[in-house]
């Protein structure tokens, strides 16, 4: 889960989740420079919406998060 020697650092100004689209568009070559990739990705976050993910961030040494998701982490390493 965590890996040993990793600090949790909560931080209440870090929000708790964050909104990721649910299927995402892999833009390939011939589409650089292009809008085909921007368009299409616009149309299917319409046709599939997004989903909320928790948000954390890592500088190497120490984890970033906020208070409540720190709360559930500790929970879940606590359970195992």
């Amino acid at each position: 889960m965590i890996p040993m020697g990793m600090q949790i650092i909560e931080n209440a100004m870090i929000p708790e989740f964050v909104q990721v689209p649910v299927k995402k568009h892999v833009a390939q070559g011939w589409m650089i420079g292009r809008k085909y990739h921007e368009r299409i990705q616009k149309k299917w976050n319409k046709r599939y919406g997004f989903t909320n993910e928790r948000q954390i961030l890592s500088d190497g040494i120490r984890l970033f998060m906020h208070p409540n998701t720190a709360a559930q982490i500790k929970a879940l390493a606590k359970a195992h």
